[in-house]
């Protein structure tokens, strides 16, 4: 009988039978576990190798515990590093026997108590961030306290998606930063809000609120849509977020893999095993990494990527889960390697997921090719050496459309040694401005110009829409696709057609034809080759085919790295 209900699953459910049906474990449970404090507890003091870290963790514990506040409780734009301080604070004293342990619980709960609106869906919605706290401290609660405080985190179950407490996909798709929600898990930029969700669900389950059936709904959605379309969708994009580093940098780069991890600990079902080698997940730190420019140590500009940080502070509150899911010595490299001045000094997530047992290496220890194709983008990055302030970088990128915020650049590069050789014009532009968003001018691609072609593109808000658009310069550059279409509607625009590695140089070609209207060129390629001689060069090689010619038309820039 049980082979039979196993083979009706298979039949009607392909993809899913060979998933475990998930069961929650104790408190806590989102990126802890009873046995994972254990193992905390048993390096927080003396010549544990925790000693430091946790060091900083209990100052600002104990400042909380000391005053009864949380430093920005009522802020929309933080993560409540105070707040979680002083929950693994509780946590760590009390599997150590402290008897006062409880007084870090007992704070949050006093701030708690004078702040019931903020717990509740008519205020900023912290909820993500309470959510996590309620799990870590849940122990700590009366009964009467834990339905209380239950009610109103439970309540975010609701949050855009009302009536329906479910993965819903509501104006945006799997690719798209509010779906999962920003990095400080409030209602801002926040639609579905998946991961801080997740977190409440998670939370939540069993305590007996009236949101049991809710949380229970949101976390079977969760369970068959991540496998059945998430990882799919993965799957095709691979490790560059459609919205670039920017849009991704606050929200998806950090909160999906904070799903991920929040999943394993509470079920146990490890999903960052899901998907192809190439998967959003598996290769999301060699993206980072590859996009670090050597001389400024920060993630370069592409796409709407306006503030660009320093890689250890972008991946701060990731590199140490992917460090220990996908076993990356470069991952706990990134990890070490955070600055303890800068203000998010206090390292919580390194302390909880870092994994020792994974040395840290450099890309050069860990012999990473110094160039890589991301398939699922087109985005070809190459370097000369790693681990040097000095060393040439360059980019390359032609590939699809999947998020409507993405520019219209297919066929730019952008090249650096000791400072930028080659850039993208102009500075941070919003997503609504025309020259930076929509416009062709900005960036380092071909434009054939025809008198007769118009460049118009959508923009947010009604009245632009209504009126057709907006127009852009008639620059001779790229249809114009920016806001245009649903957030996951894949738009071809070109296509990398080679690209090959060696010690000596690395080449890529690009097929650019769909970029451009029909009507004004029948085939645009372009080549790029970097040769690592004694003198670098760099040659760009452009062809294209106009509509009505029968012979192509030929262009190439070249620039000697080395002299300039």
């Amino acid at each position: 009988m049980r082979f039979f209900r196993l083979l009706i699953l298979a039949i009607i459910l392909p993809g899913r039978f060979l998933l475990a049906e998930y069961q929650l474990g104790e408190h806590p449970r989102i990126f802890l576990t009873p046995q994972r404090v254990k193992e905390l507890a048993a390096q927080a003091y003396g010549t544990g190798r925790l000693a430091d870290e946790y060091a900083l963790i209990k100052a600002e514990a104990d400042g909380v515990a000391a005053d009864s506040a949380l430093r920005n409780f009522d802020s929309p734009w933080h993560v409540q590093t105070d707040m979680f301080c002083a929950c693994i604070a509780y946590l760590i004293e009390r599997e150590l026997g402290d008897p006062d342990a409880a007084r870090y619980a007992e704070a949050i709960k006093y701030v708690w108590g004078e702040g019931l609106q903020t717990l509740s869906t008519i205020s900023v919605g912290q909820f993500g961030n309470f959510a996590i706290a309620y799990d870590w401290i849940y122990d700590a609660f009366t009964e009467e306290e834990r339905i209380r405080y239950g009610y109103y985190i439970g309540s975010w179950l609701y949050w855009y998606t009302a009536p329906e407490p479910e993965i819903m996909l509501q104006n945006g798709g799997w690719y798209y930063n509010k779906t999962w929600g920003p990095s400080h898990l409030s209602t801002r930029d926040c639609r579905d809000g998946i991961t801080p969700k997740l977190f409440v669900a998670l939370a939540v389950n069993g305590a007996g609120t009236m949101h049991e059936d809710a949380s229970k709904r949101f976390l079977d959605s969760w369970e068959q849509r991540i496998p059945a379309e998430c990882i799919p969708a993965f799957d095709i994009v691979g490790g560059v977020w459609p919205e670039s580093m920017g849009h991704g940098s606050y929200g998806p780069v950090m909160v999906i893999p904070w799903a991920f991890e929040a999943w394993r600990t509470a079920t146990g079902l490890d999903w960052f095993a899901l998907g192809s080698p190439t998967s959003y997940l598996k290769e999301l730190n060699l993206w980072a990494v590859h996009l670090t420019v050597p001389f400024t140590n920060r993630t370069a500009y592409i796409g709407d990527n306006t503030s660009p940080d320093y890689l250890e502070r972008t991946f701060q509150w990731v590199a140490p889960i992917l460090g220990a899911r996908y076993s990356d010595p470069v991952a706990n490299w990134v990890s070490s390697s955070l600055d303890t001045d800068y203000w998010y000094r206090v390292p919580w997530m390194r302390f909880i997921a870092y994994d020792s047992d994974i040395p840290a290496r450099t890309p050069s220890q860990a012999r990473w090719p110094t160039a890589r194709l991301f398939t699922g983008a087109g985005h070809v990055h190459v370097r000369s050496r790693w681990n040097d302030p000095n060393a040439t970088w360059a980019f390359f990128g032609a590939g699809p459309s999947y998020a409507n915020h993405a520019r219209d650049d297919e066929g730019h590069f952008l090249i650096a040694k000791k400072g930028w050789l080659v850039l993208r014009a102009g500075g941070a532009g919003h997503n609504d401005d025309d020259y930076y968003a929509g416009g062709s001018l900005a960036f380092n691609i071909v434009t054939i110009f025809d008198p007769a072609e118009e460049f118009n593109r959508l923009s947010p808000g009604d009245a632009v829409v209504a009126a057709g658009g907006t127009k852009n310069e008639r620059d001779g550059g790229l249809i114009r696709h920016v806001y245009e279409g649903p957030h996951d509607e894949k738009k071809e625009r070109g296509h990398i057609t080679a690209f090959k590695h060696s010690q000596k140089y690395t080449y890529a070609a690009a097929d650019l034809t769909r970029g451009y209207r029909s009507s004004k060129v029948s085939e645009v390629t372009r080549q790029f080759l970097y040769l690592r001689t004694p003198r670098e060069f760099f040659v760009i090689s452009t062809g294209w085919m106009p509509e009505t010619a029968s012979t192509p038309s030929t262009g190439s820039f070249t620039s000697p790295a080395s002299r300039l």
